[in-house]
């Protein structure tokens, strides 16, 4: 009697650990789907400065997120159950996600919230470029444009990547950006207006 009470115990056990690895794999399975779509979605920003943008303030959130996990009674448990390599792993998972997806969140944040008036400026394409994907990643379809003098590639939706030719007038914003970081995006086709 007292052996069906201690194998019933153990299968309720190890019920519970499924399940919280279950829900591990659902988690991670959500965030990387979200981090998917922000960073395919982010594409369309040219930041004015070269390098990560908001960099130190994903990393800063990186470092809080990574020590949330550790001083929880969540990773307590993992550690006490599955030992030292499973939480460096998580807390290396957590650090990946939180970084670049803070990144990518802050470059929105930083278009979402600037209400300042664009700058329009009608360009010539100098040239068109397609980055090849790694793996199964998108690729990137480019203009080459020179603003002020200074010449960069420019992201653009793959329908103007194909609805444009080189030579052609295309109009390019610029905007100041929420949080002081500058960047350009591309519109279309010129208008009367512009």
């Amino acid at each position: 009697m007292a052996k069906k009470k201690a194998n019933k115990k153990k299968r309720t056990k190890e019920k519970g650990a499924n399940k919280k690895i279950l829900l591990i794999i659902n988690i991670f399975l959500v965030c990387s789907i979200a981090f998917c779509w922000l960073l395919i979605s982010s594409r369309r920003y040219e930041f004015v400065r070269d390098g990560f943008p908001f960099w130190q303030i994903s990393l800063a959130l990186t470092f809080v997120a990574v020590a949330a996990l550790w001083v929880s009674k969540f990773a307590k448990k993992i550690l006490r159950d599955r030992g030292r390599g499973t939480v460096i792993g998580l807390a290396f998972i957590v650090a990946f996600f939180a970084f670049f997806t803070t990144m990518v969140l802050v470059s929105h944040l930083n278009h979402i919230f600037d209400f300042s008036e664009p700058e329009r400026y009608t360009v010539a394409i100098e040239n068109e470029d397609y980055d090849i994907g790694y793996g199964k990643a998108p690729g990137h379809h480019k203009f080459i444009v020179t603003i002020d003098g200074d010449t960069f590639d420019i992201e653009v939706p793959v329908t103007h990547y194909y609805q444009f030719r080189e030579g052609d007038l295309y109009v390019v914003e610029y905007h100041k950006g929420a949080f002081n970081e500058p960047y350009y995006i591309g519109v279309g086709a010129p208008t009367d207006n512009d």
